[in-house]
């Protein structure tokens, strides 16, 4: 998500925000980029492919929640954060609290994306 309040003109590291932590993008910490400016960061995507894909023990959820990342309510397991980040009057709210669900689907396409980009650094757990 893009930082309430940053300039779409001239943005920054500081105001591209990790959907599913809040966490701000750093050379240290990798974004991958979902529909309509969702991003899910290295640390998030390595949680979330661990209990996905290695351990086979994604989360059902129900038929009103969307992948934060393509939208979509798909079968199949999700992963989801378990810090709750919305935008409320222009600020970033972060609360300890289940949060936004990311699909197999994409949390697969992404940790294949992030990890061919060799500046990133980051590889698929396992």
């Amino acid at each position: 998500m893009l930082r309430p309040g940053a300039d779409p003109e001239n943005v920054s590291e500081l105001d591209f925000l990790c959907d599913f932590c809040g966490s701000t993008w750093k050379s240290d910490r990798p974004m991958i980029e979902g529909h309509k400016g969702s991003l899910i960061c290295g640390h998030c995507l390595t949680a979330a492919y661990t209990q996905v894909v290695l351990r086979n023990a994604g989360l059902t959820v129900p038929e009103h929640v969307a992948c934060t990342l393509c939208l979509l309510n798909k079968s199949g397991d999700y992963w989801q954060s378990g810090t709750r980040v919305e935008v409320r009057e222009e600020e970033v709210q972060i609360e300890l609290e289940p949060g936004n669900a990311v699909c197999r689907w994409c949390i697969e396409r992404s940790a294949g994306m992030l990890s061919k980009d060799g500046e990133s650094g980051w590889r698929k757990p396992g």
